[in-house]
This record gives C-alpha cells, structure tokens and sequence, in this order.
C-alpha cells in the first residue's frame, strides 16, 4: 500500500469549491482507517460486527450526501421493469466484473424514452445537489449513467473510484464524484460500506448517496441475497473533456 496516494479531485494546486466545503475537512490520502474498514470485509463479501452498525448513526464527518425519497417509487419500479425487460434484449459485453449486468442510458431512449428522460432529469437533479453540498464553484459533468444489476451472490470488494491503493494508474482517475440512485429495496444485504468511515448505509429505493471518488470514501457492496439488487450510477467530473456528450 501507498498511503501517500492522493485522490486526483485534489491532486492540483487550484481549487474547486469554497473556502468552508465540507470537501476542505477530508483527508485525500488513504491510511490506516482504509486497512482496517478493508480488514472487516470476509472474502464472500461480508462484513465482520455487521450488526453492531446497523443502528449506529451516521459518523459526523461523513461529508457525503444521502437524500432519502430522490426519486419516486412509481419510476423506480418503472425503471426496474424497463431494465428487465431489455436486459433479455440488451447485453452489454465488457471484461470482468461488469460484464453483461447494465444498461447504458442510451439503450433506454428509444423503447423507453419517456424512463430514460426521468433518469437524465434525476443526474441533473443530482449533479445540482452535489455542487451544493459541497459548495463547488466551477461546473461539473457527467461521464456516465446506467442501470445495474447486482445478482443473488454477489459483492464487490472495498474500492476508491478513481485511485488505486498501490498508486498504480487508475482508468477513471478523471472522476470526482459519484452518486447511486437505488430502484429497490427488497433483497436482503447488499448494504454500502464506507471502509474508512466504518459506515454502513443501507439502501432504500429512491435513496441517492452520492461521495467523493476517492479514498476518503473508499466503498464495498455487500453481498446480496433473494433477489436482484438494481441501481442507477452515475459519475461526475471537473474535466469537461471527459463528459459523456450525450448526457450534456
């Protein structure tokens, strides 16, 4: 491990965001509050003492957003039923882990335009969210939005977005944010760890969490169990060059 990797949201000299951001209170390298969250992840996805921060409340330097009721639960269950429907039609082919679980936005805009508007409409809504709780001062833009599907069984391991913890290139080291809308709840699991929090949120259809891409809010998904977990990721970044145009 590098604990003196830095996050590339504040890796140059200028700065995006107001003097009294919650993002000036956040460390942008990882230490060992990052090994010890990683340490209480079992490799078949599950957290050790997961019970005891069930109940916990939430720690006060969170720093990250969470808007319970963002989107509704009707276009939530649309969009579900949408992703069902042409995930039997639709396949997405990338290497690895990914592979064949999404739906990009733009395989929604035309047997489903009216969904896919609501899914652009909501990252807006989103992205000015994000630029007000964390008092940014120079635009952001949107890389990508899908819809995701999380099977019975499956977990992903602690990760940051945009860094790597042995400081070897990251492929998206352009993110700065991210944000999930969740489109249900009734699997069991599936819960969201921040490692070096020691937090655990657990989603709530309609729920946005949105977070710096970087160490601070380095994350795992739970395992999942009864039945498909479905999402709506989406990610944001200062660097205009890497905006997805279609999403602009």
């Amino acid at each position: 491990m590098s604990p003196g990797t830095a996050s590339t949201v504040a890796a140059g000299s200028a700065r995006h965001w107001a003097a009294d951001s919650p993002l000036e209170k956040i460390s942008w390298r990882q230490d060992a509050l990052n090994e010890l969250g990683r340490a209480r992840i079992t490799g078949e996805g599950r957290l050790r003492g997961c019970d005891e921060l069930q109940n916990r409340p939430l720690p006060a330097d969170l720093h990250c957003l969470i808007l319970e009721n963002f989107l509704d639960g009707k276009i939530c269950d649309r969009l579900c039923e949408a992703f069902r429907d042409l995930s039997t039609r639709i396949v997405n082919h990338v290497p690895g882990f990914w592979n064949g679980r999404f739906l990009w936005h733009s395989d929604m805009r035309k047997p489903y335009g009216e969904l896919a508007d609501h899914m652009r409409i909501a990252q807006r809504l989103a992205t000015a969210r994000v630029t007000e709780f964390y008092r940014l001062t120079q635009p952001i833009y949107p890389d990508l939005l899908q819809i995701m599907s999380w099977p019975v069984g499956i977990h992903m391991p602690p990760h940051a977005d945009n860094a790597n913890p042995d400081a070897s290139p990251h492929a998206m080291a352009h993110r700065d944010f991210a944000g999930i809308v969740y489109l249900n709840d009734d699997y069991r699991g599936g819960e969201f760890y921040f490692t070096a929090r020691d937090t655990l949120i657990t989603p709530r259809k309609g729920m946005l969490l949105a977070f710096t891409a970087g160490f601070y809010h380095e994350h795992a998904v739970l395992r999942v169990d009864g039945k498909e977990r479905l999402t709506m990721p989406f990610f944001l970044t200062f660097n205009e060059d890497r905006a997805d145009p279609s999403l602009l």
